[in-house]
């Protein structure tokens, strides 16, 4: 999982000095018209790994989040999932703040995962989105039995072999 984060990270362009040849020079007695400077996207920082689960599948996602704790360190990234969020948070600001900044998304995948409106309808397809344009790298995981070959998730690498669901293993 490490190798596939630094593999498949999203390369931020390095910045090139501004053109000394674009620079107006007037001629003796006149003023040189200024230049508005184009203005620069930067790019957002990516230092993090998201989990998203459902809730009750909330055992995995602290699970997971224990075995990545010496990775996500020594990367210098770190762990976002809604057991972040305290009681009475904007969970909906907080989650988009936390794919904003998303290095990597793993999605617990189970029958109530699949299952859920805000997941299916909310959180996933915007995972999908920032994947399929190269802005982070997405992976799963089948955590417990479940359809997910009807899900929009078979066309991205599982970290393991689905047909096996986690919970299934000795």
């Amino acid at each position: 999982l490490a190798e596939n984060m630094e593999r498949q990270a999203p390369e931020v362009p390095a910045r090139e000095p501004p053109d000394q040849a674009e620079t107006p020079v007037a001629a003796p007695g006149e003023q040189a018209e200024a230049k508005e400077a184009p203005i620069e996207q930067v790019a957002p920082v990516r230092d993090q790994i998201h989990i998203s689960y459902s809730a009750r599948d909330r055992t995995w996602c602290e699970l997971l989040k224990t075995q990545l704790k010496p990775v996500t360190g020594a990367l210098g990234l770190s762990v976002s999932s809604d057991l972040d969020l305290g009681p009475g948070e904007a969970w909906e600001e907080q989650i988009t703040n936390a794919l904003g900044r998303a290095r990597l998304a793993i999605v617990l995948v189970s029958a109530d995962y699949l299952a859920s409106d805000d997941l299916m309808e909310r959180e996933l397809p915007r995972l999908v989105e920032l994947a399929r344009s190269g802005e982070l790298s997405l992976t799963w995981l089948c955590v417990r039995s479940c359809v997910w070959s009807s899900s929009p998730l078979v066309e991205f690498q599982a970290a393991h072999d689905p047909h096996a669901a986690l919970e299934e293993l000795p």
